[in-house]
């Protein structure tokens, strides 16, 4: 068991000073499969379990001269691949919610998008039917519902009777009503369907 130590510590030193690319594949070889059984354990994903134990080595050649000689290379390499599992983690947490919040989001533009495009079919309809109305009708129901005027101060401001006012409004709302229910059916399908 000694020995199996000092070959590994002889081996790592000649890796970091010599960049000698024999010893690196002797210890990417020894060392591969129980790194990827310990990613798995924190990724429960074999592709994401070979792509850390890729990078982990990626960056250890990289990082070669930086090391310490007298390091511990199992230790070192168990260290890596638990940090960056854990990155992993929790990059993939951060990507699941902000992909989430993006979502909600889409969605939510695309109910306000739907309710404007309703809204304005609404308004469209409410206008088309307007016109129809005899002038003075349409008139006095605009006052009323659109303006907020009090069936006196139409009276007043027209110069008739609050009794002709409330019988202008009550037959708009009538023609009003029987429009509507035609387009009833369009509008609910619209509603369904958005």
């Amino acid at each position: 068991m000694i020995d199996k130590l000092t070959d590994n510590i002889q081996l790592f030193r000649k890796f970091i000073e010599e960049d000698d690319l024999d010893a690196f594949e002797r210890i990417y070889k020894m060392y591969e499969k129980q790194l990827g059984q310990y990613a798995f354990q924190f990724t429960k994903s074999r592709f994401i379990s070979d792509e850390i134990i890729q990078d982990v080595f990626f960056k250890l050649w990289l990082h070669r001269k930086s090391l310490r000689k007298d390091g511990n290379i199992k230790a070192y390499l168990y260290r890596m691949v638990r940090n960056r599992s854990l990155n992993y983690i929790r990059d993939a947490v951060q990507h699941e919610d902000l992909a989430e919040v993006l979502k909600k989001d889409a969605l939510r533009a695309r109910d306000q998008a739907d309710d404007l495009v309703i809204s304005m079919d609404l308004d469209n309809l409410m206008d088309s039917i307007l016109e129809r109305l005899p002038e003075r009708k349409r008139n006095i129901y605009q006052l009323s519902r659109q303006q907020g005027k009090s069936n006196g101060e139409i009276a007043k401001q027209l110069g008739i009777t609050i009794k002709t006012v409330e019988n202008h409004i009550w037959e708009a709302l009538l023609i009003i009503k029987k429009h509507v229910e035609r387009h009833l059916y369009l509008i609910l399908a619209l509603l369904t369907i958005f």
